[in-house]
């Protein structure tokens, strides 16, 4: 393993530093060697099987040429579940691990678990699936435009083992709805926010590699989806419903006063863990 660890040190110093790069060994190792992180850290002189070396020395290579981790590892963890992950879909943030427990936490806070629940733009059903799995007695559903991404979260579903409704639906595109026989409790979205103007601050294992259809909107509108999924709320939310999303921290004001105008109450906007706006949280009033 040592020669293995000297290898990536040497491919990977310009883009991780020494700790990162250590994790990053362990991680592909027990992947492709089934060697555990006892093993890796208590014995360093062990062979690793020539069989492995080539899909190791590969996955060093795509590493170096800025590939997500997660992407290389084909997996990614979020809220306690391991998901598919590739190029189809967005690497789940640990601030949307956050936006999970506000949901929960909302529930838990003498308001009852939701029968029907919607996540919209699920990506990899990274939300949906952790919603699901909380509460296995709620029917779940979720869209996604992208043909590809529902293919992978359908995947994730069945190694999750909980049932979530997919359906291809674009949320800019009202025709594309499906027709509604009952509400929704809770509407739960994180949507593509990132303003173009921001791709030259973002780093090349984000811009070059994950979905830009996920990622960004025009400058000259950057809260599109927020006002579609406002609507979308107002007349699928059962009354009294609630709203969560995730947001750029950049219109965390405007995103909240958007809301608020389109007839919500009890609009809230909260920080992540590093002190950024980061969400909202809206309900439908209870009485027009």
């Amino acid at each position: 393993m040592r020669s293995f660890s000297d290898a990536a040190n040497h491919l990977l110093s310009p883009l991780y530093d020494a700790r990162e790069i250590n994790r990053i060994c362990r991680l592909l190792l027990e992947k492709w060697s089934g060697i555990s992180a006892a093993s890796f850290y208590a014995d360093k002189d062990r062979k690793i099987p020539v069989s492995d070396r080539l899909t190791l020395n590969q996955a060093l290579e795509r590493l170096a040429r800025h590939e997500p981790l997660e992407y290389v590892l084909g997996e990614a963890a979020f809220d306690g579940m391991t998901l598919l992950v590739d190029k189809r879909v967005l690497i789940p943030r640990p601030e949307t691990e956050e936006l999970v427990d506000w949901i929960g936490q909302s529930r838990g806070a003498g308001l009852k678990t939701p029968a029907r629940v919607l996540d919209v733009c699920t990506g990899s059903g990274c939300i949906a699936l952790a919603l699901a799995r909380r509460w296995p007695s709620v029917k779940v559903e979720a869209w996604d435009v992208s043909t590809e991404a529902l293919a992978l979260a359908t995947q994730n579903a069945q190694k999750q083992g909980v049932t979530v409704g997919l359906r291809q639906v674009d949320v800019l595109d009202t025709d594309s709805y499906p027709a509604q026989t009952q509400l929704f409790d809770i509407v739960v979205s994180n949507p593509p926010y990132v303003c173009a103007a921001e791709a030259v601050d973002m780093n090349r294992n984000v811009l070059d590699y994950e979905p830009h259809i996920a990622l960004f909107v025009s400058d000259e509108d950057p809260l599109v989806f927020y006002r579609a999924l406002a609507e979308l709320g107002l007349s699928m939310l059962t009354p009294g419903g609630s709203l969560f999303v995730e947001i750029n921290g950049l219109f965390g004001a405007e995103t909240a006063r958007l809301f608020e105008t389109a007839g919500y109450i009890d609009v809230t906007l909260k920080k992540d863990i590093a002190g950024k706006d980061r969400f909202v949280r809206a309900f439908k009033p209870s009485h027009s």
